[in-house]
């Protein structure tokens, strides 16, 4: 059994894996693919994000185009949505449509933790096959 992967079945009822994924990790940022699936047109990647105190770089590597949902697991972290400036906490849910622009940051002495939920941005060769017991 693998650790830290999502275990699900394609559009053909195989059953797949995807491994988590170390996407960066840089000065102030971790990036962590979670998982990646997607069935029948519905695509997604989940990704862990902890950003250092004061970070204030763009998260990175979220394609830019998709619907991106983020989840503050801990800490504060502010964003901007167009030209709105908001400031959500821990437990908060923030929803950037595909047309927004976006950046989010660290304001804070504290890191955040935060899921990210990219919708469209499946990396499809990351998954595969797992073959039945027996």
């Amino acid at each position: 059994m693998r650790t830290n992967a999502l275990y699900g079945l394609d559009a053909h009822g195989k059953l797949f894996c995807c491994d988590e994924e170390w996407v960066a990790s840089e000065d102030g940022v971790t990036v962590i693919r979670k998982a990646a699936a997607g069935n029948n047109g519905s695509l997604y990647t989940i990704y862990e994000i902890v950003l250092a105190p004061h970070y204030r770089t763009p998260i990175p590597l979220i394609p830019e185009g998709t619907l991106t949902i983020i989840y503050i697991t801990e800490g504060t972290l502010a964003v901007r949505l167009n030209e709105q400036t908001i400031t959500v906490n821990a437990g908060s849910l923030v929803q950037a449509p595909e047309q927004a622009t976006w950046v989010a940051w660290n304001p804070t002495s504290s890191r955040v933790r935060c899921l990210a939920i990219a919708a469209g941005a499946l990396s499809q060769e990351r998954c595969v096959p797992v073959l039945p017991i027996g």
